[in-house]
């Protein structure tokens, strides 16, 4: 790769509005302090410096922003070089090309047509489905007849939706939802695979019930996030109101704060980080002591790319917050920095490694 392609993939790594929101975020004091410990300053609380080195603190003092600036644009074109000349450019590519996900989904009707959703505004009436989009966000109308419909988030992705009780739902990346085009009986039921955030409407005489395979989850009115990948535990966790989860002969009821986890027969109830697990309808990746592996399932979701971990790291976890809008190189540097790791990249897979 010459000069010329290297500069053109940094540059597609980030745009200059990225990089004035880099800019603008810095926090000097921080960035300068960090610097000085690297080459082996001695620094008090009030970034004051031995006697021996005034000299070299003032200079870096009236320059910090821009050493600051600097750092953080040499980094992400140091570890592009890395990748560039061990990997290739096909394998840079793939990280490059990787993008954040965005509000996209489609509508399944009970017949199997697909109704493609984007963020443009439209109006949709099909057999079974009456619905208008506005800003991304699809508003279920009522129909004569019931039928079922299914709004299904691929990987790259993520929707609101707003059914036809006044329950809104902000579905994850690979999630599906299922649900009648109007609710009949004394309940309104829908189903779910993957993860998505609810806030249900009241209705104190028709209550809300959320099917996981096996396990259901019963409210009346309430707030709460569940989260039911395919072939993973069942993890639902009440942000308001209460709830009651039943899975087989095992039920337990759900206070503000507490998190139900359902591993097939068994299920256990704890205290819930709710600012972690509501981080992603806020735009964050807030990972809480997460292993890699968790971690690494995530990210393939939301940027619709293949990531795995060695099994050597099986035990291996992070703490931190990252945006949701970060490029996937990003988010892959800041795990590996703090984690002592690296990545290689086989095909259409990265592969985080020791």
């Amino acid at each position: 790769m010459d000069i010329n392609n290297i500069i053109r993939t940094l540059y597609k790594k980030g745009d200059y509005q990225h990089k004035r929101k880099v800019y603008d975020s810095l926090d000097t004091d921080v960035a300068f302090e960090r610097f000085s410990k690297r080459i082996g300053m001695q620094i008090n609380t009030d970034h004051d410096v031995t006697r021996k080195n005034e000299s070299v603190t003032t200079w870096f003092r009236s320059y910090r922003k821009p050493i600051a600036v600097a750092a953080s644009m040499l980094i992400p074109v140091i570890i592009a070089t890395s990748v560039i000349f061990t990997s290739g450019n096909t394998d840079d590519e793939l990280i490059a090309s990787s993008m954040p996900g965005t509000s996209i989904a489609y509508i399944e009707t009970s017949s199997g047509e697909v109704i493609p959703l984007d963020s443009t505004s439209v109006n949709i009436h099909k057999a079974g489905i009456n619905a208008s989009v506005t800003n991304g966000e699809v508003v279920i109308e009522g129909t004569d007849n019931v039928e079922m419909t299914s709004i299904c988030v691929p990987r790259g992705g993520e929707y609101k939706l707003t059914l036809l009780d006044g329950t809104k739902v902000h579905l994850n990346s690979d999630s599906k939802l299922t649900f009648p085009s109007r609710f009949t009986g004394n309940s309104r039921d829908v189903e779910l695979v993957g993860e998505a955030y609810f806030e249900v409407a009241h209705d104190e005489g028709k209550p809300f019930i959320v099917h996981l395979g096996n396990v259901s989850v019963k409210q009346y009115g309430t707030r709460f996030n569940i989260n039911a990948y395919a072939g993973k535990s069942k993890t639902i966790t009440l942000v308001e109101g209460s709830i009651g989860v039943t899975s087989g002969n095992n039920e337990c009821r759900l206070t503000p704060g507490r998190q139900a986890c359902v591993s097939g027969d068994e299920m256990k109830v704890c205290n819930a980080d709710v600012d972690a697990v509501m981080g992603w309808t806020e735009g964050m990746f807030k990972f809480d002591g997460e292993s890699l592996s968790e971690i690494a399932s995530t990210l393939s979701r939301w940027y619709n790319v293949d990531v795995c971990v060695d099994a050597s790291l099986s035990n291996c976890c992070f703490t931190g917050s990252l945006s949701r809008e970060s490029s996937l190189n990003d988010i892959l540097d800041a795990i590996c920095e703090i984690t002592n790791t690296s990545i290689s990249i086989n095909g259409n897979t990265i592969k985080i490694k020791k």
